[in-house]
């Protein structure tokens, strides 16, 4: 018999430790099937572009785009809604207008302090209606509005209790942000705006438009904060202070509530208060959707680039202010059409597929993702499709996804627009595990310069603005 053959390893490999030196428990697992299902089926909404919990209670509150919130049990059987807060009289919904952002204080149980972002006119003189669509501009009229209001004991807002501290008027009901949340570390509130669709960008002395804005409403001054320095162009701002730190604080002439700037039309920015991560949906114009992202140890007065380049297609050249940032992640037109930022996945249902994962859509091809920072470069996988809102709607599409919020634990909810009544929506796992397509930027050739030639007629983004049907794009 021959003698045997050497084989296999002399020595050991050095190999490098597995993540913290365990390996886990289980097999990663990647999403599988996945659908959207009613939450809340024997509610209905109007056009619901938010969801979020009331502090200390077991209630949460949805708030439609056309000025009203309302509170309900969390609770799959819930069957009642109350309506705690009513601005319709002078909240003009419809397009990329309304009731956009919403927040409650950080001390909320003891203040009942709730803040409202939203479009206000004239009481009386809002316009539109599901099949007549209202004026897109008319100077003077519009204006975007951060007031502060106060619930009573029973949760319903005292009449009267409006404190305004941003009103400033635009032209357009079009690209006007609408994120809106408190830092739980440092108190301040934070909310977004976009640039009016024909506003200034890459301005921080005019007014305070596109961009991400930092103020303390509590106006603890000392070390924290100071008072308010100077006014925009075109609006009046009162009962806050300015935080120390924001990142043009003692520059000539500017208005110091910006904290990053270059967005065009932000629908929805969302802390992760675990990793301490900004994620901003910011919706494109003609070539590019984005998702730009603040990290923690980024030093405030990012700028995000709008309007000299969208999407992926280079850096800022001086001069420019604050410090050049390009997008997480971009996708192209035959992708979506208009990103919904959604949030970081901290809830317990999902936590071995979506655990840590970032969550967001596409109002207009009404799709779900999962964002994936291990691909590169980094890319997105399809969860899933909104189903489609019911009723007319003038002038575009408004039934797809608006929004998503999150409950008491943290389980993540999606927000259907309908003006017949729409739903606000659950993820539900509905089958083993399958591989999904990993969605990538397509591949194309990138235009040599760092800046792009904008449209002479920039794509007006509402929350929808797809005619599917018709084989054509508009707004």
């Amino acid at each position: 018999m021959a003698a045997d053959t050497p084989y296999g390893l002399t020595r050991r490999p050095v190999v490098e430790a597995f993540l913290d030196g365990a390996l886990p428990s289980t097999a990663p697992v990647f999403p599988g099937d996945w659908s959207a299902v009613p939450a809340f089926p024997n509610l209905r909404f109007t056009n619901a572009v938010g969801f979020t919990v009331v502090p200390g209670t077991s209630k949460s509150v949805v708030w439609e785009r056309e000025g009203r919130v309302w509170s309900f049990e969390n609770n799959p059987t819930a069957s009642h809604k109350t309506l705690i807060l009513d601005i319709a009289d002078h909240c003009q919904g419809w397009d990329d207008s309304g009731l956009l952002g919403l927040a409650f204080h950080p001390g909320f149980d003891t203040n009942h302090f709730v803040f409202a972002y939203y479009t206000w006119v004239a009481p009386g003189t809002v316009a539109g209606s599901p099949t007549n669509r209202p004026p897109e501009h008319v100077p003077g009229k519009y204006h975007d509005r951060l007031s502060r209001f106060t619930l009573d004991a029973s949760g319903v807002a005292v009449p009267d209790s409006e404190l305004v501290l941003v009103d400033q008027t635009t032209d357009s009901v079009w690209h006007n942000g609408g994120g809106l949340f408190f830092h739980p570390e440092n108190g301040f509130l934070y909310w977004t705006d976009g640039d009016d669709e024909r506003g200034p960008t890459q301005i921080i002395n005019q007014n305070l438009l596109s961009g991400v804005f930092r103020i303390d409403v509590d106006q603890r001054g000392g070390s924290i904060s100071h008072p308010i320095p100077r006014q925009p162009v075109n609006g009046k701002t009162a009962n806050y202070y300015i935080p120390n730190g924001n990142p043009f604080v003692g520059h000539a002439g500017v208005l110091e509530e910006f904290y990053a700037l270059g967005l065009r039309s932000p629908h929805r920015m969302t802390l992760d208060a675990e990793s301490g991560r900004i994620f901003i949906g910011d919706v494109g114009d003609v070539s590019r959707e984005e998702i730009d992202v603040i990290e923690p140890t980024d030093t405030p007065g990012l700028n995000f680039q709008w309007n000299r380049i969208e999407g992926l297609y280079g850096d800022l050249t001086a001069p420019f202010v604050g410090v050049s940032r390009r997008p997480l992640l971009d996708y192209g037109r035959d992708e979506g059409q208009a990103v919904i930022g959604g949030y970081v996945y901290r809830g317990r249902e999902f936590a071995a597929e979506l655990g840590g994962r970032y969550i967001f859509g596409d109002n207009v091809q009404r799709a779900v993702w999962v964002l994936d920072e291990t691909a590169v470069p980094v890319s997105k996988r399809l969860l899933c499709f909104m189903p489609e809102g019911s009723g007319p709607s003038a002038g575009a599409g408004y039934v797809g996804l608006s929004s998503f919020g999150t409950d008491a634990a943290k389980e993540i909810y999606l927000c259907q627009m309908s003006s017949q009544g729409g739903q606000i929506y659950r993820l539900k796992h509905t089958g083993p595990h399958r591989p999904h397509v990993i969605f990538r930027p397509c591949a194309r050739r990138r235009v040599p310069s760092p800046t792009l030639p904008l449209s002479p007629h920039p794509r007006r983004l509402s929350l929808t603005w797809s005619i599917r049907h018709s084989g054509r794009t508009t707004r």
